[in-house]
């Protein structure tokens, strides 16, 4: 409960701080690369809903991930057939977690909920060390160079996308140990 707690006043806290800069550089949003106002043209009040729409699902998916979701104690030879078991309830089907939905939802909004609350952290401060920048009238000749590397010049997404692949994996492989740890526990027990 404490981790939850801490995970969503941090995003309340970066996403004011982010709100703050944005309007101080750019009360106008020519320079907003939100796809709602820069692709879109909608305006502020549209950058506030959005925003409080992704601070629910963090809080909401991150009180399951956190405080409500209990690990599956299975019995599973390895990691992939954990995997396989705890999304498809079948041991021989860890394939299936590259292209297909779940069957069992509960880990899914599990993991949502553990990597939308890191990566939400993890994107907006970059973003807010991007407005701090412009705010100190920085010169970003050579911070723009990189940028213009990534796909989209959003270094934050490329961030978040490759933090994210490492935050599921780092997820079961976490629930796995738990779940070795509590299933050895209980043939222990001779229960």
């Amino acid at each position: 409960m404490v981790k939850w707690l801490i995970i969503c006043g941090i995003n309340l806290i970066l996403g004011t701080v982010d709100g703050m800069l944005t309007y101080l550089n750019t009360s106008d949003l020519s320079m907003e690369s939100n796809p709602l106002i820069s692709c879109l043209g909608m305006g502020w009040k549209a950058l506030f809903i959005s925003n409080f729409i992704v601070l629910g699902l963090c809080i909401l998916t991150g009180y399951y991930s956190f405080v409500k979701y209990r690990t599956a104690v299975l019995n599973a030879k390895n990691l992939r057939q954990y995997i396989s078991l705890i999304l498809y309830n079948r041991p021989d089907k860890f394939v299936w977690f590259l292209y297909r939905m779940p069957k069992n939802p509960k880990p899914f909004f599990a993991i949502l909920g553990y990597v939308l609350g890191y990566t939400l952290i993890l994107g907006r401060a970059v973003v807010i060390f991007e407005w701090t920048l412009v705010s100190l009238k920085a010169d970003l000749t050579g911070y723009y160079r990189l940028v213009g590397l990534f796909p989209l010049g959003r270094i934050d997404l490329v961030l978040v996308f490759a933090a994210s692949l490492y935050l599921i994996m780092a997820w079961f492989i976490n629930e796995y140990k738990k779940s070795k740890r509590y299933y050895e526990h209980f043939i222990a027990k001779g229960l």
